[in-house]
């Protein structure tokens, strides 16, 4: 509706959300969802961050670093929305399931050996699916409410 609204008054503005809910990881979902308020924290908290961190060695390898990065992104963003229990704890979960996620790509045979199988998207879709779906009873205070 808001890119409907946005053309009518000659203004482009651009897709928000591509079909998030086909995404098969959690990685993919952040891709998908919120397009705009994702790419300008990663652009401007998590790549800055990450940046300075590397630079000073501040870790001993980049997945440690990409993990501390993705819970200080994730945590802004939950505090963007509101500095409240359940935005925060939104933030922290959802920081905490990219840096697991990274560290199982990152790391596991299991993953690399059957990533482009079917079975594995179906069931990582699924998993998604429902940490996406927990995550938004952490953000609608269903869960602390």
């Amino acid at each position: 509706m808001a890119m409907g609204v946005g053309l009518v008054l000659g203004i482009q503005v651009p897709r928000n959300f591509h079909l998030p809910f086909l995404a098969t990881d959690i990685k993919e979902f952040w891709d998908r969802w919120h397009i705009t308020l994702s790419t300008w924290l990663r652009d401007f908290v998590f790549m800055r961050f990450t940046r300075f961190a590397l630079g000073r060695k501040l870790f001993s390898d980049r997945v440690s670093c990409a993990c501390v990065g993705f819970m200080l992104n994730m945590t802004l963003m939950g505090v963007w929305h509101g500095i409240t229990l359940d935005y925060i704890v939104y933030g922290i979960y959802h920081g905490l399931l990219l840096a697991g996620y990274h560290v199982f790509q990152q790391k596991s045979s299991f993953y690399k050996k059957h990533r482009r199988e079917r079975w594995f998207k179906v069931v990582s879709w699924a998993i998604t699916m429902i940490a996406v779906f927990f995550g938004f009873a952490l953000f609608g205070g269903y869960v602390f409410g």
